[in-house]
């Protein structure tokens, strides 16, 4: 008897570790842009919540979105791209938000606010936290210079239907600014997106499972991480995320 009840307090002893140990997996969508002078203590703010993760039960994982809209100021941001100022605008209709704007920062698909307001952040990162989530099973690997992911969805009918999207993003970058309202600043970014691809969708009856093919990528010499994520195109809500470096 002594034995079983020894046994029996082990195994909830683990279960007490394994939930402890599960971290929340949160997206921060930063839309910036290196024309903008409101903006590098935003894209600060996401670089010290990437190396810190200073929430508790989180895992933020974070994206840094240069729109173009800002290129007729005096600087071209060479991390800047039509793609994702039009995710911005489809943001702002979701969100019922009346204009686009940097920096502006989007959680989990769900709120929206300006970028480098750390207590507001931080309260849209706590409620979000609270929210169910798909798993997302990343596993990278390489034959030769030819980096492959193996990437996993399973279906589950308490979720709506759900686009699986893949990310390429470059570490860290730094640019020398000559021009616009930042000229003369040397500004640096983290998980600077450069890709943003729909890869399949996930849904109840039908899960997701495929290995993709990376491209080689030089692109700012930095090295990638990718980024996996299921959105419901309907409300935006982010529905799964995880990342993994290659």
């Amino acid at each position: 008897m002594k034995l079983f009840s020894l046994l029996v307090l082990a195994t909830l002893t683990c279960r007490v570790c394994v939930a402890q140990n599960t971290r929340t997996p949160v997206l921060l969508e930063l839309f910036t842009s290196e024309g903008c002078s409101s903006c590098p203590p935003a894209d600060q703010l996401l670089t010290a919540l990437d190396r810190k993760q200073p929430v508790p039960d989180v895992s933020l994982i974070v994206l840094s979105e240069h729109v173009d809209y800002w290129n007729q100021a005096g600087w071209v941001d060479p991390y800047s791209a039509p793609l994702f100022s039009r995710r911005q605008e489809n943001y702002a209709n979701l969100l019922r938000v009346p204009d686009v704007y940097t920096p502006q920062l989007v959680v989990d698909g769900t709120s929206q606010l300006v970028g480098g307001n750390w207590p507001k952040v931080k309260a849209a990162i706590e409620s979000a936290k609270h929210a169910s989530k798909l798993a997302v099973s990343l596993q990278p690997s390489r034959t030769g210079s030819n980096p492959t992911l193996a990437i996993k969805v399973s279906g589950d009918p308490n979720f709506p239907n759900g686009d699986v999207y893949l990310v390429l993003a470059a570490n860290g970058t730094e640019t020398q600014v000559r021009g616009g309202e930042n000229s003369g600043r040397n500004l640096s970014h983290t998980a600077v997106a450069f890709s943003v691809t729909k890869v399949g969708k996930v849904s109840a009856q039908s899960a997701f499972d495929r290995t993709l093919k990376i491209p080689s990528q030089a692109k700012w010499g930095s090295p990638v991480r990718t980024v996996v994520f299921v959105q419901d195109p309907a409300t935006g809500r982010i529905l799964g995320v995880s990342q993994a470096a290659l």
